[in-house]
């Protein structure tokens, strides 16, 4: 199947003018043993783990092993914005700003098609704490006493302008006429919508449709698997975003927020 998928994928690239690279191709054994070659019968190379459009693939189909390569890599972006955190004069606003536009959308970028597990959420939440504590130059709750709860309300007070930090996040509401307020959204809050936004789009198409076909079935049917595999059952990602919509959709999460920063 896969020498053949390869055959056909070959023959339509040379329609453009386009062929393969030897030394870019590369296969990934999951579940079984294929013997993939080129057409001079040159073997295509087996490896365990490979980049493909910024994301890790690996042959036990593991979600730690993406977790953990994009922390690292926004971990690294953060530590040369170090300087600009820490002692430029600017607004906590825009930090804030500048915080979403490159550190935030580099941890979450992709992670929508990923199925995360609750702790693999609160790791992303745990990171983006990291870099709200280092903006506001609050350091951690065993030695400064302050909440996580106390710094999403700092938040919340310089995405709207506040200059006051140590007010409540209620006297700012009291105090001020805002017709649009604006919270911090957790980076686990944000994963999970975009995960429902392409959930809709995949439950509105067609039951031929090539992202359906392999993420459900009919009315939300799992897609049956050949056999069973040791241990408890996995989390869905189609079950799960169901579960997500449910609890936005009657807000028995308090923690979910509705508008973004």
């Amino acid at each position: 199947m896969s020498q053949r998928l390869h055959r056909k994928l070959k023959l339509k690239g040379a329609k453009y003018n386009l062929v393969l690279h030897y030394g870019k191709c590369n296969y990934i054994a999951m579940n079984g043993k294929a013997h993939i070659h080129f057409k001079d019968l040159t073997k295509v190379k087996e490896v365990e783990k490979a980049t493909y459009l910024g994301g890790t693939l690996t042959n036990t189909a593991s979600r730690n092993e993406e977790l953990n390569n994009r922390i690292c890599k926004a971990l690294v972006t953060c530590n040369k914005l170090k300087t600009f955190w820490y002692k430029t004069k600017c607004s906590h606003r825009w930090k804030l700003q500048v915080y979403n536009a490159i550190i935030a959308a580099q941890l979450t970028y992709g992670l929508n098609t990923l199925q995360l597990t609750p702790s693999m959420l609160a790791r992303l939440d745990a990171f983006q704490m990291r870099g709200l504590r280092y903006i506001l130059k609050i350091e951690h709750s065993f030695y400064s006493r302050v909440s996580n709860q106390e710094v999403y309300a700092k938040v919340n007070i310089a995405l709207n302008k506040g200059t006051d930090l140590d007010i409540t996040w209620e006297e700012v509401i009291s105090a001020g006429n805002y017709s649009d307020l604006k919270q911090v959204v957790k980076l686990s809050d944000f994963v999970m919508k975009q995960q429902n936004k392409i959930f809709g789009h995949i439950i509105r198409a067609p039951l031929t449709d090539l992202m359906r076909r392999p993420a459900m079935g009919r009315h939300l049917a799992q897609n049956e698997q050949l056999y069973k595999r040791a241990g408890g059952p996995r989390m869905k990602w189609v079950g799960e975003n169901c579960k997500y919509a449910y609890r936005r959709c009657y807000n028995e999460d308090s923690h979910i927020t509705t508008q973004s920063t």
